[in-house]
Formats: C-alpha cells, sequence, structure tokens
C-alpha cells in the first residue's frame, strides 16, 4: 500500500521487513515478498531490476508448481516481455497461462493475464481479440472481488 501512495521508499523498508520475517525465500511468505518486490520494480519501470529479481523466483521450481504462485510469475514474466519489447516471449508465457488457467478453472486474477495477453498476440489479430473478450467477461468479476483476497480461486 506504501508503494500506491506514491512513498518507494516505506514500501522498500515494508518488504524488507517482510523477507525478514519469511526467513526462507522459498515459504510461501517468501515467494509472495518476491513477487511484491518484482510488481515494485515494475510500477518503477525498472525492468533490468524487475528481471533479476524473476530469474531468482524462476529457480523456486517447488512454489512455481502451485498454481497461483505460478500464474502470478507468468504475468511478471508477461509484463517484463512485453516492457522488454519482445511480444513473442509474452505470447509464449500467455499461451502457457491459458493452459493452466483451463485445466485449473477459475483464477482471480486471470483478467490481467488477458489484458496482458491481447498485446502479446497483437501479430494474430483473432488471438488477440479472444484475449480482450476474455478480460472483458472476467473484469466484473475482478471489481466485485475485494480488494483485499487472494486471487486464487
Amino acid at each position: 500500500l506504501a508503494d500506491l501512495a506514491g512513498d518507494r521508499v516505506a514500501a522498500a523498508q515494508k518488504l524488507e521487513t517482510a523477507a525478514s520475517a519469511a526467513g526462507d525465500a522459498n515459504s510461501r511468505m517468501g515467494v509472495r515478498v518476491q513477487l511484491a518486490n518484482i510488481r515494485m520494480a515494475l510500477s518503477q519501470n525498472d525492468i533490468a531490476r524487475a528481471a533479476r529479481l524473476l530469474v531468482v523466483l524462476r529457480h523456486q521450481t517447488l512454489r512455481l508448481g502451485e498454481v497461483p504462485f505460478r500464474l502470478q510469475w507468468l504475468e511478471m514474466e508477461m509484463a517484463i516481455a512485453l516492457r522488454s519489447g519482445n511480444p513473442a516471449d509474452a505470447a509464449a508465457r500467455y499461451r502457457e497461462a491459458l493452459a493452466i488457467l483451463r485445466t485449473s478453472g477459475r483464477w482471480g486474477d486471470a483478467v490481467v493475464l488477458h489484458r496482458l495477453g491481447a498485446p502479446a498476440l497483437a501479430g494474430n489479430v483473432a488471438e488477440a481479440d479472444g484475449a480482450r473478450a476474455a478480460a472483458g467477461a472476467l473484469q466484473p468479476q475482478a471489481l466485485a472481488r475485494p480488494p483485499t483476497a487472494d486471487p486464487a480461486p
């Protein structure tokens, strides 16, 4: 929340405190803190830092096997790929996320994946339109969900 209020120093301090409290970076809390750090780097348009943090997270395959963490990780991969001018990589990550969504059912933040998927698939109008339509269909559910809810189904 501090980052949303524009106080990035306070946000960084809170994330550092959370990381210390989590102890093990491989724990559920540790992965959440890492995802928050990646989001903060993206919000500051620090693509290089976000990419470095994502490499560290990528090696935690045990936690990334859990659907919510895997989808959040793919969301960050897509965002970084798009901001780095690599829509082909973002499209590959989107397709990977789609396969997971098909087998796992609903996910609270799927609208974000679809919104990122549309520009990733810009080279294929039908696929990009499909991603936009999926995001539009899920938007009312996303807006109805309490902001403190976990994105898991």
